[in-house]
Formats: C-alpha cells, sequence, structure tokens
C-alpha cells in the first residue's frame, strides 16, 4: 500500500493478545496460554518447551470425520490468520508486483485455532462449542470466518449467540458479514 515505516509502531503491543480462530484436542495445555513466548506442550506426560505462533488447536465435529486434524485443507482459516497476526515478510510481492514488506494488523499475536467446519458443514452446535473452549481457554479476541448461505434469525444463530456469550466476559468477537 505504500504506507511509510517511519510512523511509529510498537511490536509489544498485542504481545499478550491470543486470537481464537475458527477453523479431541493436540499438544494443548492450559499453561500455554498464559505463557508470553513459549509454550508447553503435553506429549506422552512430558513438557515441551516449543517458541511458535499457534498454542494450541481444538477440533469441533458432529460427524465423524476429519475430527483428529485441525489442519486448514481450504486455506481460508490460514489467509484470515494471516491478515490478523502475519510477521514481517521483507520483499513479499504477488509475482513481483508490489514488491516490499507484508506482514499482520499484529504480528505479536499468538494463535488458538478450533476448527469447526469441514468441507461445506459447518454445525452449530460445533460452532457453539467452539466458543465455549474458547472463552474458557481465556483468548482475547475470537474471529470468525463462516460463510452463512442464507439469513439466520439473530435470535437462533450460533455466532450471535456465542459472540453474545464472549462480550459478557470481555472478549471481542470480529465475524465476517456477506462472507458469500
Amino acid at each position: 500500500m505504500g504506507l511509510p515505516r517511519s510512523i511509529k509502531w510498537c511490536p509489544a503491543i498485542g504481545s499478550d493478545i491470543i486470537v481464537g480462530d475458527y477453523v479431541p484436542e493436540y499438544g494443548h495445555s492450559q499453561r500455554a496460554l498464559t505463557m508470553k513466548a513459549s509454550v508447553l506442550f503435553l506429549q506422552n506426560g512430558k513438557e515441551y518447551v516449543m517458541v511458535v505462533k499457534i498454542i494450541g488447536a481444538r477440533t469441533f465435529s458432529l460427524q465423524s470425520y476429519n475430527k483428529f486434524s485441525a489442519k486448514d485443507t481450504s486455506g481460508h482459516g490460514t489467509h484470515v490468520v494471516s491478515i490478523i497476526s502475519g510477521r514481517e515478510v521483507i520483499d513479499s510481492s504477488y509475482y513481483g508486483i508490489a514488491k516490499g514488506i507484508a506482514r499482520g494488523g499484529v504480528p505479536s499475536t499468538r494463535i488458538a485455532a478450533y476448527k469447526v467446519c469441514y468441507h461445506i458443514n459447518c454445525y452449530d452446535v460445533d460452532v457453539l462449542r467452539a466458543f465455549d473452549h474458547a472463552i474458557a481457554d481465556g483468548v482475547d479476541i475470537i474471529s470468525v470466518s463462516i460463510a452463512r448461505p442464507n439469513r439466520v434469525v439473530l435470535t437462533f444463530d450460533p455466532i450471535a449467540i456465542g459472540a453474545f456469550h464472549a462480550m459478557e466476559k470481555g472478549i471481542l468477537t470480529v465475524n465476517a458479514a456477506g462472507n458469500c
């Protein structure tokens, strides 16, 4: 975009922020949510220290397919997360066009991923369970990028209901609008 690099920006801002992105529990430690730079993963009863951006991933699936993988199979969750918290990449470009430095809005944030959609299926119960877990995990912001093919009545919308519960706990929810 050609924005000047001289604008005051503090990399430490947002370093304590955990973004819950909606996308059985793997390598997740409750203590990981409170650590600043490192994360503890429980594997076979042992803890390992790693410096990582993704501090946890959970899957929610009413159906049995893909229930053991939080992997982003469409690239949409990865794209959304890079907009939010992508680290600085020097000399990035789109096939040589607009070469420069790219970074997300707050690169110092950490990510807790919650996968709720598989193929084109996103079940309301999975969305609500993911909200409940994100709130219990102590995320600071919840980012939801789920396309809804039809209008949903607000009082029955699982995203609206989950966002309301998050708001009651002081957690901001950012939801895509018109993402169909």
